[in-house]
């Protein structure tokens, strides 16, 4: 997962809430997950998802959330916003089993 975030740099040049990568096919034989999606920093203090450089300029920090095909054509049909409430119950811990 981390290299095709990675290589999106290459493809985007910014890349923000909610911006959504699917994969095509499970990251790996034992789960579902199949992509992942920017979300803000959770469970950081304030102020932790911004930080400002020497130059004056920003960097933003995000969280990397994978999901199955399923989450991601609900977040695409739908919105980023949406797809959380969907999924409320779902913790930002990864477990790769999860339904």
């Amino acid at each position: 997962m981390a290299s095709r975030v990675a290589s999106l740099f290459s493809e985007v040049s910014n890349l923000g809430y909610g911006h959504s990568i699917q994969n095509g096919t499970p990251y790996a034989d034992n789960t579902l997950l199949a992509g992942c999606v920017l979300l803000g920093v959770q469970d950081a203090p304030e102020g932790a998802a911004v930080c400002k450089l020497s130059d004056g300029s920003w960097v933003g920090f995000y969280q990397v959330i994978p999901l199955t095909e399923n989450e991601l054509e609900y977040k695409i049909q739908h919105s980023t916003d949406e797809m959380l409430e969907y999924m409320e119950d779902v913790d930002h811990v990864v477990y790769f089993q999860r339904p």
